[in-house]
């Protein structure tokens, strides 16, 4: 391989075969391969530029590890964690995205972390191994001890299993948090209606005892009394002849006989006021007792639908969906609901009559980044 730049090394008379050989010592046991193409590129160049390395952008974080770029390495991870912070510290709960466009988010940030390493990977390893020959060259008095530096400072193919092994520790130990995180404990059974508070019986009042035999003809007249002041109509004579049916049709009657039929109805009213306020004060408490039956936009007797968009444990996070739910105009209840990890709070949205609102509703719900399940109950 040709070195055009290194004509200021103590070097500079070796042959170049001699490079060539400190280059695979700096890189060490694996990637002489893979490294030796792009090198010679770069020294015919007398610069650096892109090219494509599988390890620098799938492992990147491993990748700079094993080639001991700490100062890369450090960098690289802290951008990443402080683009992750920005985003789910201040982004996220400010523009509150929808999941399609969280998911493109994150899909960009995936491609942009893999494709910058990938693409410069190769002129970062060849930075580095040029700086370290040429540091080698000059502190060694002979081109075997410049050998034996570099090999010492090389990554060996023991970091490499330990970095292997790390890597898939740190998969399996993701994947079985996944595998055993616990799905929401969704409730489909209708929640029991709350019973109305018992009515506290009233005193029944006491009976009347029966009256004597008798006492019947003692007991007061509650019939109206006649009216003195009207005048009573003298009986006809016996030998007065009776008048003909016109003429007893065309009398008109007498003030007695409009008085009885007047105080009738007068007694009738007095019989039913007399009743009502016979009437019990438990039946009235009964009567405003009863459930007022809640207002639903279903058909009588049809089905009713509800999203249920899930169980929390705590009470914040079911008021936080819920002001979601509110904000984005769709009826919400919040219900407590026992389950066998104790005390819950169920959010769901509804009810809605027909089964093409709630389908809405759940999509709906789904693109604010939330889970939905139609139910159906009756």
């Amino acid at each position: 391989m040709h070195n055009a730049g290194m004509s200021a090394a103590p070097a500079s008379a070796a042959p170049a075969n001699v490079i060539d050989q400190l280059y695979q010592d700096a890189l060490g046991a694996s990637g002489g391969a893979h490294y030796a193409a792009p090198f010679t590129r770069f020294e015919t160049l007398g610069r650096t530029r892109t090219g494509w390395n599988h390890a620098a952008a799938f492992c990147t974080l491993g990748w700079l590890l094993y080639r001991r770029l700490w100062s890369q390495a450090l960098l690289y991870s802290g951008l990443l964690q402080g683009l992750l912070l920005l985003w789910f510290a201040l982004l996220r709960p400010w523009l509150a995205p929808a999941q399609p466009i969280e998911l493109g988010l994150g899909l960009a940030l995936l491609i942009l972390v893999c494709a910058l390493p990938g693409l410069w990977g190769d002129a970062l390893v060849y930075q580095d191994v040029r700086a370290r020959t040429l540091q080698a060259l000059a502190q060694a008095p002979t081109i075997a001890r410049a050998r034996a530096q570099l090999q010492q400072q090389a990554p060996s193919r023991r970091s490499l299993f330990g970095l292997a092994a790390l890597y898939l520790g740190t998969v399996l130990a993701l994947l079985a948090a996944a595998l055993w995180q616990t799905p929401p404990a969704y409730e489909l059974a209708d929640p029991v209606p709350p019973q109305a508070a018992p009515v506290p019986s009233t005193p029944a009042p006491p009976a009347t005892p029966p009256a004597p035999p008798g006492a019947a003809s003692a007991a007061p007249d509650t019939t109206a009394p006649e009216s003195p002041a009207t005048p009573t109509e003298p009986a006809p004579p016996a030998t007065t002849p009776p008048r003909p049916a016109e003429e007893q049709a065309a009398t008109p009657p007498s003030p007695l006989a409009q008085g009885k039929s007047k105080e009738k109805p007068t007694a009738k009213l007095k019989d039913k006021s007399t009743a009502k306020a016979k009437e019990p004060d438990g039946a009235k408490a009964r009567e405003a007792a009863k459930p007022v039956p809640a207002a639903d936009n279903s058909e009588p007797g049809g089905p009713r639908h509800y999203v249920t968009v899930g169980v929390f444990a705590d009470n914040a996070n079911a008021q936080k969906v819920q002001k979601q739910l509110q904000k984005a105009k769709l009826p919400v209840q919040v219900q407590t609901v026992g389950t066998n990890k104790g005390e819950q709070f169920r959010v769901r949205a509804g009810p809605f009559g027909q089964a093409q609102e709630a389908d809405k509703a759940a999509q709906r719900i789904r693109e604010l980044g939330l889970e939905a399940v139609v139910l159906r109950q009756r």
